[in-house]
């Protein structure tokens, strides 16, 4: 919904409505409310937008909230964005909708995340006619997409390593079969690969192996286009220009200055 694909008024408009939707869900006391880690300042969060792509979340008041009452909370605020929508004109789309219900079990030695057949519960929403549709509700080990990076709730990294590892590989099958000269091969490896690996690294949180290992792919072909060895030194090609090197920026150290500024 909204006032059209490729509008320029598109993200502007999305934003005035999200925010007032935002400031109705806080009004009613739907959020989590916070302690900033670095500024102790206590925050509360609603939820996050970005144009038409909203993430809601809920949590407990207190340590010893379960999920079971937990989910009372969070279908009311479902119902509430979701009239919201309908009210100014959009809806969600149930196919493209899902959430988590997260909740801990301690072991004896350990907590643990519970089950789906551990945790019952079914939420649901409703699409642009008003008709009520489940909601689907994934495991936390599931990440799924969004915003471009997938992202499970236990915090594993392995479909956002395969995701990159595809991507990788990709380019450099292209690379490998393309006729280009070869400054053109270490262009295009600059600038169009490693921008789309510099794209999620605010949120990922990879070693330098993983990076260097999802880079192989597309590393030599691309140093065979450019009429350099495979095993051209690393030292060389990630270094700077200041010291004769090739000025490519590892995705492990863009990964770790995204982490800095964002927090700065």
């Amino acid at each position: 919904m909204g006032i059209g694909q490729g509008n320029g008024l598109g993200p502007t408009l999305w934003c005035l409505i999200s925010t007032i939707i935002f400031r109705m869900m806080k009004k009613a006391g739907h959020g989590v409310s916070m302690v900033s880690a670095l500024s102790l300042t206590l925050v509360q969060f609603v939820g996050f937008a970005f144009v038409d792509d909203t993430d809601l979340f809920c949590a407990g008041k207190t340590a010893y909230t379960t999920a079971e009452v937990l989910s009372v909370d969070f279908q009311a605020a479902l119902h509430r964005w979701t009239g919201g929508l309908i009210a100014t004109g959009g809806a969600i789309a149930p196919e493209k909708s899902f959430c988590y219900l997260i909740d801990f079990l301690w072991t004896g030695s350990t907590w643990e995340y519970r089950k789906l057949e551990d945790l019952p519960g079914e939420f649901t929403t409703q699409d642009k006619t008003g008709s009520t549709f489940p909601l689907q509700r994934y495991e936390v080990s599931h990440a799924d997409k969004t915003l471009g990076v997938y992202i499970a709730m236990d915090g594993n990294k392995d479909e956002e390593i395969s995701y990159l590892t595809k991507i990788s590989a990709t380019f450099g099958q292209q690379l490998r079969t393309a006729k280009c000269e070869k400054n053109t091969a270490i262009y295009a490896l600059q600038f169009s690969l490693m921008k789309t690996l510099e794209y999620p690294v605010a949120v990922t949180q990879l070693d330098e192996a993983t990076w260097s290992k999802i880079l192989r792919k597309t590393l030599a072909p691309a140093l065979h286009k450019a009429g350099m060895s495979m095993n051209f030194p690393r030292d060389v090609l990630f270094g700077p220009d200041l010291f004769q090197g090739f000025q490519l920026q590892h995705p492990f150290f863009s990964q770790e200055i995204s982490h800095i500024t964002t927090l700065l």
